[in-house]
């Protein structure tokens, strides 16, 4: 189980959304890549950086972040 709250306005998420990071850098498979980029996703969000890799290991993850930073897409 992991937790994870994102601030929008914390110096670790300006940092990070500095950063160019890819779906498929997170470890996303090729098809799940093509699909962001055809619902014209090109990089992940804060909360999604930090849990589609939790996520990707099987583990639970319970996100608290700001609506519309990207919890549900």
């Amino acid at each position: 189980f992991f937790f994870l709250c994102a601030r929008a306005h914390s110096p670790a998420m300006a940092a990070a959304s500095k950063e160019k990071v890819t779906f498929a850098d997170l470890g996303l498979d090729e098809a799940l890549c093509e699909a962001c980029a055809n619902l014209k996703y090109s990089q992940p969000t804060e909360i999604q950086r930090e849990a589609i890799p939790y996520g990707l290991q099987g583990r639970d993850v319970i996100g608290l972040a700001e609506t519309g930073s990207g919890k549900t897409a």
